[in-house]
């Protein structure tokens, strides 16, 4: 091995004068060396590797190798002294510089080429350790991106390395995550987001929320402000769910300048609730179980009800009602025990009769099954008092009882009733008359007297006890 200590340019290495060569030699002092310093242009090994050793017997011992330690350098712009490590070759020229300049701050520079850090040929990391990692640079408006490269397998159908780079940009004064190309299928997150206090911003024309595996997802939320101007929720299969937390309530607001709408799903309840105005425009129909049942407004001033088999009103809150009228093919049925129609002067009773309202005048509360004969002892109209013994002016009874003197009440005059009788009581199939007694009715059956035939009242059709009320078919003479 050859080493050699050069001087040029007239320098005196050794002091006496002359260059010196220790060629295959083992270079030896006993006593003070008198060439400490070596102050020469070139330093090499004509053959082989060129190591610098530091002093020391053993490894608890040995020293560093120190650079440009003892003497200040210019406090100028011009850096510290660096240390430079060239690459000439036929395919072009490149060297790296490692220096710490003015601000204090070690540089590493790549001329005419790339850098890389590599750990163990890829196959260990590498580590930034500090109080703050900066990359990038700063100080004129060509701002270079940052890209991070990785290996893609068989992107477009061809292996390929690929980037994604983030960039500082100064004309518009955003910060870009850019990829290079659609092989990058997007940025995944898995850890939870944490958003600012003042929420979320996201600035552009069309703004597309994917939820899915890439940005072709089937299901999205989508605002596109220049083509339909309104938030577009859509999903592949169709299914939108909405959940809140173990038996809990989930309300929807819809809020508005001056008037805003809600409802909600009651968890316990199992309906939804709705708190605004629901107003159907136009003759649109809501269906039930099926397109021949439902509700609509075939026109304006209508409300519509349809049915395949009939339209049920009833008095049910669950299941099918019990008591409720029926249309059917225009025929209206009532079904149910309280069977009655009525409006505010007239009344179908649930037994079948036919009863009117007028004014109670029978000088205390009504009592039910009385013959009643209109009233005429003072200026009141539609009044009735409670007919006389024997009396020819019987034309109605007394529906319900326990209404006050003085009130409007329920009067049957045709049809079927249930008459009071006297203390002979009835059987079915007598006739009915007025009796001896005010206000109950007598049998008499024997017929022939014309002053007898005008008290008559009415066909019995059960048979009951005296003081009862008898089921009678109404007939008034």
């Amino acid at each position: 091995m050859l080493i050699e200590v050069q001087s040029h340019a007239g320098l005196d290495n050794l002091g006496d004068g002359s260059d010196h060569s220790f060629i295959n030699q083992d270079v030896t002092s006993t006593g003070t060396p008198t060439f400490a310093t070596v102050d020469t242009a070139e330093l090499f090994n004509s053959g082989g590797d060129l190591k610098l050793q530091p002093d020391g017997a053993a490894p608890a011992t040995l020293g560093d190798v120190t650079l440009f330690e003892d003497a200040d350098v210019f406090d100028g712009d011009t850096p510290g002294r660096k240390f430079i490590l060239h690459r000439k070759a036929g395919e072009g020229d490149a060297r790296y510089e490692m220096y710490i300049d003015k601000n204090k701050t070690s540089q590493i520079a790549s001329i005419n080429g790339l850098m890389s850090f590599t750990s163990n040929n890829g196959s260990a990391a590498i580590n930034f350790i500090g109080s703050e990692h900066s990359f990038g640079q700063y100080g004129n408006t060509a701002n270079p991106p940052n890209k991070f490269w990785g290996y893609l397998t068989a992107p477009e159908g061809s292996n390929a390395k690929r980037y994604f780079e983030i960039l500082v940009d100064d004309t518009d004064e955003f910060t870009h995550f850019n990829r290079q190309d659609a092989d990058i299928v997007g940025l995944k997150i898995n850890m939870p987001v944490l958003l600012p206090a003042h929420g979320l911003t996201i600035a552009a024309d069309d703004v597309k929320l994917s939820l899915g595996a890439d940005e072709a997802a089937d299901s999205y939320f989508e605002w596109n402000e220049t083509g339909y101007s309104k938030l577009r929720a859509y999903s592949a299969i169709g299914i939108y769910d909405f959940t809140a937390a173990a038996d809990t309530d989930i309300t929807f607001n819809f809020i508005g300048t001056t008037n805003s709408g809600q409802f909600f799903w009651d968890e316990d309840a199992a309906w939804f609730d709705y708190r605004s105005r629901i107003l159907m425009s136009g003759a649109i129909q809501i269906r039930f179980r099926d397109p021949a049942i439902g509700i609509y407004s075939q026109a304006d001033t209508f409300l519509d009800f349809f049915a395949d088999g009939a339209v049920r009103i009833g008095d049910s809150a669950v299941g099918a009602p019990t008591n409720y009228v029926s249309f059917t093919d225009g025929t209206i049925t009532q079904v149910g025990t309280g069977k009655t129609l009525e409006s505010a002067k007239y009344k179908l009773t649930a037994i079948g009769g036919y009863a009117i309202r007028l004014t109670n005048k029978t000088g205390g509360n009504s009592v039910a099954g009385q013959l009643l004969a209109p009233y005429s002892a003072t200026a009141v109209d539609d009044a009735v008092k409670t007919a006389a013994a024997n009396s020819d002016e019987v034309f109605g009874i007394t529906l319900d009882a326990g209404v006050a003197d003085g009130s409007a009440m329920w009067v049957v005059v045709g049809g079927i009733a249930d008459v009071l009788m006297d203390a002979g009581g009835s059987a079915r199939g007598d006739r009915l008359i007025s009796s001896a007694t005010a206000g109950s009715a007598d049998v008499w059956n024997v017929g022939g007297a014309v002053a007898t035939h005008f008290l008559e009242i009415g066909h019995c059709v059960e048979t009951v006890g005296g003081g009862a009320l008898a089921r009678t078919i109404l007939h008034f003479n």
